[in-house]
């Protein structure tokens, strides 16, 4: 940015923008198996298996089928 001659308090802002841009899209989440896993133990609710899934990419309907058979019983 410096090369762009841009003034340093500009660069630090946008800095400063970048970074929490960053912090944002590296939000951490557990893998499919420890959602499930933590789901089945109920240490977390449905509410947040539905969050951790749709962060791993699933969409509702895998994200559905996924909860049923956590619950499921023999």
């Amino acid at each position: 940015l410096s090369r762009l001659n841009l003034p340093a308090e500009q660069i630090n802002v946008l800095m400063q923008q970048w970074h929490y841009e960053k912090v944002e899209e590296l939000d951490a989440t557990w893998t499919t198996a420890q959602t499930l896993k933590f789901f089945k133990r109920g240490l977390i609710s449905i509410q947040r298996v539905e969050q951790e899934l749709t962060l791993n990419g699933y969409n509702s309907e895998r994200t559905n089928i996924l909860i049923r058979d956590a619950q499921w019983t023999k």
